[in-house]
């Protein structure tokens, strides 16, 4: 199995338990600390993520780079570079930290929208959770080396460790009758001891000397263009990304804010299939293009898009066929009719996230990330105030409907340059790859849960009756439709397989 495939199946794993514990967490919380505590967590959670992303300047992109290009050849730079990273996440860290201690009592107060937990409470929680989850800034950078050096495994045993102490102790908490401030201590020593895991890994691969504070003009000089584009593109793109759950935040009952965060973690932990490819696949990209392998870089590519394209369909089909259930077990069955629409428009539109995550990542490879700066920068103009009136008319559907009219906005701008500027390929072609894709789910698919609605069957033995059997038959049609780089290398896999079992089970092994 080659590296890249390991590093997939990695990420794939480890997120995988993530989503497990996480739901787990998720359910004792709400039955235990009632809906706005849920609120808070995630309120807490989506703010984090915006703070993180944009004060993270796109640091964490040339960090995996300029580690994977010149690990091996310019171990010195590697080292400067790292050390002047080390200064940039924990001073920016502090920063921040000193700005929300005291803005958090406004945001308790002006903010959000509070019926019933105290706010003194709802304060010193949010204090502590913010400290807590910030800590995420300058774990990024350990993380990032790690990704450089293209062992994945580690990332995600450290991060599914995190999450489980994080959940484990939330639930320990629960059941012993401790409420939201005791989760903010317990998320605290959780990326307290991450970040010491990540340092006692990190060190197996750079000397100790590289993770001392210092500044080095030359590692800035070499990448304050590249870093410049990429930084914009990480503001903007968290602007775009989180600005729905930031206004239903403001819009509408904390309660809420926690059964959309629920919803939109459930459909987002599906993007782990393309977030485990593009991760695992960045450093090798940027290799290949280093090398002026053109031949090879195209092949990867359309293996790669493959790969995310069709794996996304059974995946957020899944999601689907199993919000009911799902939301019934996690909430009520009310709960789970008010989720249903949303959660569906949220899977079409992170569907088309997903197709276009491989053009992305490698137009970043090849040092064109101006595309998806100026894609961002263009619906920086329209997509707050989109989103925004959506939430006001419509509520939580409105708030998913944002996404998929934003990334339908990406097909026609970012899509199109993608193809012809970066891959070598026609638009046309690309839309028609992508459109195959989306009729053959809707054909089978589409068809299944349109024969459930007709028959009115919303049993769990039904759904899961209908996913399996449409399933069988998208994957037989996917397997005839998917390009040849997927399919052999679906082939050598199979037949790599078959090899270790047959010598496992011989008789003279």
């Amino acid at each position: 199995m080659s590296k890249v495939s390991k590093n997939i199946l990695y990420n794939l794993v480890g997120q995988t338990l993530i989503v497990a514990l996480t739901f787990w967490g998720t359910r004792l919380v709400f039955r235990q600390l009632g809906d706005e505590v849920l609120g808070i967590l995630y309120f807490a959670i989506a703010t984090n993520n915006v703070l993180v992303q944009v004060l993270d300047l796109g640091i964490s992109s040339t960090l995996i780079r300029e580690v994977s290009r010149h690990i091996a050849t310019d171990r010195e730079y590697v080292i400067q570079l790292t050390r002047t990273s080390v200064l940039f996440y924990w001073f920016s860290y502090a920063g921040l930290g000193l700005v929300v201690w005291f803005t958090v009592p406004w945001v308790v107060h002006r903010w959000i929208t509070l019926r019933t937990l105290d706010p003194t409470v709802a304060v010193h929680a949010l204090r502590l959770l913010a400290l807590s989850l910030l800590l995420m800034l300058p774990r990024s950078l350990y993380s990032n080396l790690l990704r450089g050096v293209e062992r994945m495994e580690f990332n995600n045993i450290i991060d599914a460790g995190s999450t489980a102490l994080r959940q484990g102790g939330t639930i320990l908490i629960v059941t012993r009758g401790g409420g939201l401030v005791e989760i903010g201590y317990c998320y605290l020593v959780a990326l307290v001891l991450s970040i010491l895991a990540y340092l006692f890994i990190a060190v197996r691969f750079f000397p100790w000397r590289a993770f001392f504070p210092g500044f080095s003009r030359e590692a800035v000089r070499r990448n304050v263009s590249f870093t410049s584009q990429m930084g914009a593109y990480s503001v903007l793109a968290t602007i775009q990304m989180e600005c729905d759950k930031v206004l239903v935040s403001r819009f509408m009952p904390v309660g809420l804010m926690g059964f959309y965060g629920v919803a939109q973690t459930m459909v987002t932990r599906v993007t782990m299939i393309p977030a485990a490819v593009i991760q695992a696949a960045f450093p090798n990209l940027s290799a290949l293009f280093q090398s002026r392998d053109r031949t090879g870089l195209t092949r990867e590519y359309r293996r790669l898009q493959d790969l995310v394209c069709y794996s996304l369909v059974p995946a957020f089909a899944a999601v689907i066929f199993a919000a009911r259930p799902l939301y019934t077990f996690l909430f009520n069955a009310q709960s789970a009719q008010t989720l249903l629409l949303p959660t569906s428009l949220l899977c079409l539109g992170f569907y088309m996230n997903g197709t276009l995550n491989v053009p992305a990542i490698l137009s970043v490879a090849v040092d064109r990330p101006d595309i998806s700066l100026r894609q961002l920068l263009y619906a920086f103009l329209f997509v707050p105030l989109v989103t925004g009136v959506l939430i006001w008319k419509w509520g939580l559907t409105g708030a998913s409907l944002s996404f998929v009219l934003y990334y339908l906005y990406a097909y026609s701008y970012g899509g199109r340059r993608w193809a012809s500027e970066c891959i070598g390929m026609a638009p046309r072609d690309w839309y028609m790859h992508v459109l195959k894709i989306f009729a053959l789910a809707l054909l089978t698919y589409g068809a299944a849960w349109l024969i459930l609605v007709l028959m009115g069957q919303t049993s769990i033995t039904a759904l899961a009756a209908a996913y399996a059997l449409a399933s069988a038959v998208y994957l037989y049609a996917a397997y005839l439709a998917m390009g040849n780089e997927l399919r052999e290398g679906l082939i050598g896999w199979q037949g790599r397989m078959t090899g270790r079992v047959l010598r496992y089970t011989s008789p003279n092994s």
